[in-house]
């Protein structure tokens, strides 16, 4: 997740650390992770759900986060979180530039229904492939929510 604007250091350092963050300088920025590491976004606590909470808080989860420049960056995924870091600090290219992800974008704009488009039209959805990009629409309402999945590694 990237979030951009006018964000003030001091205040989400304290609110971080009251919450028991751990916070470490990185170029160009701070990291806070949770007490138990940076690896531990995706542990799920249900007991400690927040879902006002975007960054994880939904399962009970601590993303680990980041502040660079007018960037919040953060992710469960460790490798997705430090990947993103590396193309906000270094020019490293992002998924944003991805043409698959712009593709599967397009696709999915004004279709919230389309479900494992690659596998459905092949008929074989039994038998998943590793996905080499996925794409999550989840838009809950009391009927349910919806999902596509696109763009398995070949």
């Amino acid at each position: 997740m990237l979030v951009r604007g006018t964000f003030d250091p001091t205040s989400i350092s304290a609110a971080h650390t009251a919450r028991g963050f751990v916070e470490t300088a990185i170029p160009s920025g701070i990291q806070w992770c949770p007490p138990d590491g940076c690896d531990q976004g995706m542990v799920i606590n249900i007991a400690n759900r927040l879902p006002a909470n975007n960054f994880g808080g939904d399962l009970g989860r601590r993303f680990p986060r980041a502040l660079i420049g007018d960037v919040i960056v953060s992710s469960a995924s460790e490798p997705i979180f430090n990947a993103a870091i590396r193309a906000g600090t270094t020019g490293e290219r992002s998924l944003a530039a991805n043409p698959n992800r712009i593709a599967a974008l397009v696709a999915l704009d004004g279709h919230p229904d389309i479900r494992r488009l690659a596998d459905a039209l092949r008929g074989d959805a039994e038998d998943l492939p590793v996905y080499q990009m996925a794409v999550f629409s989840d838009l809950s309402d009391e009927n349910g929510a919806r999902r596509a999945d696109l763009y398995p590694r070949s």
